[in-house]
């Protein structure tokens, strides 16, 4: 689903930005990708792809240093993304993303491969974002723990929506008690 919004691959429906329907190409500068997996940049070094990143998007001057400590980075930054175990590359890859200056993120399992409090320090650098006025779509498989983190959701089962909303929308939907998990949820609208 992200890469049919993102315009990677065909879909059959409309994406719009508010109340404007976007074509693929007006929306590449208002959408940004991060695929679960990716291997570019693999023979980069940590640095080099975040130079690169932050030039291409007109990051603001400081805006590498700004993201690095907060995704503990600093140790990796002579490593060639290659030879990173799978939390790094994340982090690199999720630090990568931060660096674009506005528009919707679309990132695809944003906490597999992290650590506790790896996935912590990315929660919380989620919700500045958002407080930041920054929107953010996140594609979870395992949604119950990050349950705090999303002001809404899209619940999808077997490629169809299945629920929308709030969580106390969804629980509402779903005539789960009020308590209930989003797991709970998902599988009583399943």
């Amino acid at each position: 689903m992200l890469e049919a919004i993102a315009g990677i691959v065909a879909h059959s429906g409309d994406v719009s930005l508010g109340p404007v329907p976007l074509d693929r190409e007006a929306r590449q500068p208002h959408v940004h990708y991060v695929p679960a997996r990716s291997r570019a940049f693999d023979d980069a070094t940590v640095a080099h792809m975040l130079a690169f990143v932050a030039a291409s998007v007109r990051a603001h001057p400081g805006a590498v240093g700004d993201v690095v400590p907060k995704l503990t980075l600093g140790d990796l930054g002579d490593r060639r993304l290659r030879t990173l175990v799978a939390g790094e590359r994340k982090r690199a890859q999720l630090a990568a993303a931060l660096l674009v200056p506005s528009g919707t993120l679309l990132i695809d399992e944003p906490f597999a491969g992290l650590e506790v409090r790896a996935a912590r320090a990315v929660a919380d650098i989620f919700r500045t974002a958002t407080n930041e006025r920054r929107t953010l779509l996140l594609a979870l498989s395992s949604p119950s723990s990050d349950e705090k983190l999303c002001d809404r959701f899209t619940l999808l089962s077997n490629g169809r929506v299945v629920g929308r909303g709030q969580i106390h929308e969804l629980r509402e939907a779903a005539r789960a008690h009020p308590g209930a998990s989003l797991d709970e949820v998902m599988h009583a609208l399943a």
